[in-house]
Formats: C-alpha cells, structure tokens, sequence
C-alpha cells in the first residue's frame, strides 16, 4: 500500500478524509486524483527499504525521503547492553519460575513458591532447637501440639515429620532454592550469555 508524507511528515497511508487547499474535503482514497492528493499537501513516497541489524532507517523530513546509514558503534553497544539486561531479567525470572515448581524430599514433591520457603525455614529451626533440647526420632509431637507435625506435599497428601526429617527437609528446601541462584548466577557471568541459556543442561 502506497505511502504519503504530509508537508514531509512521517510517512503514512492516506486518509479517509482529505481537505483541499480552496478548503473542500474528498473522502474515499480510491476516488482521489494525483492532483488532489497534492494540492492537500501529500506527497506520496517510496516504500520503506530493507534494512539489516547494523543499519537505521530514518525519514527526511526535509528532503521527504528515506535514509538508510549504519549503526554507530555507540547504538550498537547500546543495544547490546538493552539486549544484556533483558535477558539477565529473563534469566532471573526463569530462575524463579524452577524454585517454585517444588522440590523431591524423600521422593515426594513439595511446594517452593517464596512463602514455602519462608515457612519451611521456620518450621526447620523450629525442629532444631526442639532436637537441642532432646526431642528424638520418631517423636512427631516435638512442636508441643496435640496432633503429629505434618506437612503437606504437592498433591495434597499429609506427610507426618519427626525433627530430624524438618531439619532435613529445610536442608533440601534450602539447597533447592540456592542450587538454581548459582545456576543463574553462573549463567549471567557468561559473556555472551548463551541462546540456549533455558536449557535443562544450564540448570540443577
């Protein structure tokens, strides 16, 4: 579809409506005449040229044409920076998305979304000092209540935990979380940043 340029305005298609220069409208481009077209200050241009990724186009308002130059090499750095951080936050939020998928304890999926891990951390130091002070394997009463500990796992079955299995399961949780930040870590170092860099191979 053909281009116009309005008094060297970037190009667009045509409008609908068109006001000539006596001030009377024409609507309907397929009705309009070369010389309407001009006399409403459009002028029609070339289509936009193919460019490649270290190439800008730009329009000429002057010369009511297009320009095609090269990136310079400040562009160029700057879009590799722009490209940089984006992926170091898609890599991030990835990293993200694995931790709270959940993790295997004792060949039982559990969740890992941020609030998981911050109970889970607090039911394992809960545990430990209950084993400080001589609760024993076995005991699943260690936490003072009147019902076993239990916690409950992905696909909603209650699983019953003595303290020595909550420090235990807060070691697994923990190293699940940390394995995936150094995972990523490891891949934000890289330079360049691997395509690839979603790979199962990248991460734990």
């Amino acid at each position: 579809m053909a281009l116009y340029s309005y008094n060297g305005a970037y190009p667009q298609t045509i409008p609908f409506r068109i006001r000539l220069s006596d001030g009377r409208t024409r609507t309907d481009p397929t009705s309009f005449t070369a010389e309407e077209i001009t006399d409403a200050g459009y002028t029609e241009v070339s289509d936009k040229p193919t460019i490649t990724d270290t190439q800008v186009l730009e329009w000429n308002s002057q010369a009511i044409d297009w320009i095609v130059r090269d990136k310079t090499s400040e562009e160029i750095a700057a879009e590799l920076a722009a490209k940089r951080t984006k992926t170091l936050d898609s890599i991030t939020g990835y990293r993200d998305e694995l931790i709270a998928q959940g993790f295997l304890f004792n060949d039982i999926m559990f969740d890992s979304r941020p609030e998981d891990q911050k109970r889970i951390s607090g039911a394992a130091l809960l545990a430990f000092m209950a084993v400080s002070q001589g609760a024993q394997a076995n005991n699943y009463l260690w936490h003072g209540g009147t019902e076993p500990f239990s916690w409950i796992a992905q696909d909603n079955s209650i699983v019953q935990m003595d303290s020595p299995t909550v420090i235990s399961f807060g070691q697994t949780a923990a190293e699940h979380e940390r394995s995936h930040i150094f995972a990523a870590r490891a891949l934000k170092d890289m330079d360049p940043i691997p395509e690839d860099w979603a790979n199962t191979a990248y991460w734990p």
